[in-house]
This record gives structure tokens, C-alpha cells and sequence, in this order.
């Protein structure tokens, strides 16, 4: 047996046996639509994750993606808490620059491109919205057509249909940053997701297990930019950075 083969053995008797080290749970916040809160293992020296996700029905929601670009003198997440419509929003894909943040891949909104594709790959997705709200994720191969009405192109594809960890078991262990992602479940339910420091490995190998089921997921972009909030019944709930100067992000509103 070669090291490679023993690593990915190791790598694969670890995973099966972590989903007993999964802990947390999922709340109602209102009809369609609930907030999970838990933690997965991982890999040494990380060790431990922490996840806030939002998950929500596409008969009573519908995602958008938001120009934050166009206001310069504050582009960040935050400036959404005072839209009374949206009830929860993340971050979108990466940026060219903070002082004047532009999409660093495709990016449409409303019908309009915002920017060009990405050819590098990093950049393997696209989030695609069509005009009645319905969300997708699918790989990149050229400009999403018309259908997408609102696109953001980002990167990698973390899960793949038909729920297949999409990224390599090699990834060291210490490549691990604070993570926001998308996903669609097993119910076609989209789902934002929000972490603590991890690699996109074992996020992927957590995301496509139970309690959350994704049968395909995009990453976003990390670290500084990622970040999450919701509403819950009166009061606007954070997690991670909303302060961060972001080109775009996802926003979701109730039909």
C-alpha cells in the first residue's frame, strides 16, 4: 500500500467516524425557514468547527443578489440591516479590491453583468436565480444565459451532484479559514452557511452528511468578508464580519 493510499484510508476512517462529533440542532425562526447552530470535528490542529446556518423553503423565499459596489462610502454588509425586507444575507464572491470593491469573477443583477467571467479555477460556479426566484448552482463553462437574472460566479465547488465531496483529500489540514458558502439540500431548500476556521475539505464532507444534506455547495468568499446575518422575530442576528468591504452579496427576501 502506497502513503498516499494509507493517507486516504486514515482520511476516510476519520470522516465515517466523525458524525458522532457532530452537535447541534435546528430552530424554527419562522415559517420556512430555520437557523442551525452546532459544531463538526476536524482534522488536527483545527479540531473543532463552529456552523451557523440558515436554511429556507424556495416556495416562500427567493434570493437576490445585491450591488453593494454602487455605495462607496460604506459597501458592507450591514447596510442591509436597515432594508426591512431581507431576512437573512451573507456575503457574496470575491473582491478586487476593499478600498473599491468589484467582483473579482461574473457577477448580474436584475438582468444586468456587473463583470466578466473568471477564468481561473478557482472561480468553478455560478449561483444562478431565475426570474421567478428559483436558485441553482452549476458549473462554470461559459456566461450564464438570460435565465439567471441575478449570478455570482465564485468558487470551488465544495459539494458536486449529486452530493460528492468536490474537493481533493490531499488539503492540508492547516489551510483552514472562516468559510461562508450556499447550498442546496436534498430538498432543493437553500441553505447559507457561516463557519469558524476550516478547510474546504472537511466543510465539504460536513455539509454533504446530516443535519445538512447538500447535494451540491458553492464556497464564497472567506476570512475577513465572511459573514451572516438573519432576522429572528424582532431582533437582527450576526455571525462573523458585516463590516467588511464587500462588491456584492446574497440577500434573501420573502415572497
Amino acid at each position: 500500500m502506497t502513503t498516499k493510499h494509507r493517507s486516504l484510508l486514515i482520511l476516510f476512517a476519520f470522516f465515517a467516524a466523525r458524525a458522532a462529533f457532530a452537535d447541534g440542532n435546528w430552530t424554527d425562526l419562522r415559517t420556512g425557514m430555520a437557523v442551525f447552530t452546532g459544531s463538526y470535528s476536524h482534522r488536527a490542529p483545527l479540531q473543532q468547527v463552529r456552523i451557523v446556518a440558515i436554511r429556507m423553503d424556495q416556495s416562500l423565499y427567493r434570493l437576490r443578489v445585491v450591488d453593494l459596489s454602487t455605495n462607496q462610502m460604506a459597501p458592507t454588509l450591514s447596510l442591509l440591516a436597515s432594508d426591512a425586507k431581507a431576512v437573512a444575507a451573507i456575503n457574496g464572491a470575491y473582491v478586487t479590491s476593499y478600498a473599491f470593491p468589484r467582483p473579482l469573477g461574473f457577477a448580474r443583477v436584475r438582468g444586468s453583468a456587473l463583470s466578466r467571467m473568471n477564468p481561473g479555477r478557482l472561480f468553478s460556479g455560478v449561483l444562478c436565480i431565475d426570474k421567478n426566484g428559483r436558485t441553482s448552482v452549476i458549473k462554470t463553462k461559459s456566461e450564464p444565459g438570460p435565465e439567471c437574472v441575478d449570478a455570482l460566479q465564485s468558487g470551488p465547488l465544495i459539494v458536486e451532484e449529486p452530493g460528492t465531496n468536490g474537493i481533493s483529500a490531499t488539503e492540508p489540514a492547516t489551510r483552514g479559514f472562516e468559510r461562508s458558502a450556499v447550498c442546496l439540500d436534498d430538498s432543493s431548500r437553500v441553505v447559507l452557511i457561516r463557519t469558524t476556521r476550516t478547510t474546504l475539505m472537511d466543510l465539504a464532507e460536513f455539509l454533504r452528511a446530516a443535519p445538512i444534506g447538500c447535494r451540491v455547495a458553492i464556497n464564497l468568499s472567506g476570512d475577513a468578508d465572511s459573514g451572516l446575518l438573519w432576522r429572528e422575530k424582532a431582533q437582527l442576528r450576526t455571525n462573523g464580519s458585516v463590516d467588511a468591504s464587500l462588491a456584492t452579496a446574497v440577500v434573501v427576501t420573502a415572497r
